[in-house]
């Protein structure tokens, strides 16, 4: 079964200290399913923020729906693609993308495509990166408001 994960990440600084979220929605022929949230563990960046999005989409969509065994991803960011496909040199990096490859292990294929973000066009890739952006922005003003 093949699935693709649409994915975005966002982050802001609110008092000298950075926030991070992500949302990613999931689309196969069993069904669909979605998440979004505040990244609550330590992250040095947007582009690990972005990594961790497509790692935790790929787990939910192995997790949610079995006998997948293909999955393309659809990104925004070519640097979180780069770092997953080539590894990087930076340290901060080494803990998402050895998860990353643990994935790999459990499906015949994964890809990762790029898509031009905040696009106006109606494709779905559009459409659907628009909306997880929206999503992350909203998940982070919910956070503020319950963490004031």
């Amino acid at each position: 079964m093949f699935a693709t994960i649409y994915t975005d990440a966002g982050g802001t600084v609110k008092d000298g200290e950075n926030f991070y979220s992500y949302s990613y929605y999931i689309k196969c022929d069993k069904g669909v399913s979605s998440n979004t949230g505040i990244i609550k563990e330590s992250c040095p960046d947007v582009n690990y923020a972005e990594m961790f999005c497509i790692v935790e989409g790929v787990k939910d969509a192995l997790k949610k729906f079995k006998n997948i065994d293909r999955i393309l991803v659809v990104t925004d960011s070519i640097n979180a693609q780069y770092s997953l496909w080539q590894g990087s040199r930076h340290q901060k990096y080494q803990n998402i993308i050895q998860e990353f490859r643990i994935l790999e292990e459990k499906v015949d294929k994964i890809m990762i495509k790029w898509t031009k973000g905040h696009r106006s066009d109606d494709s779905d890739r559009a459409y659907l990166n628009r909306k997880c952006d929206k999503r992350c922005g909203v998940a982070l003003k919910e956070h503020f408001k319950k963490n004031k």
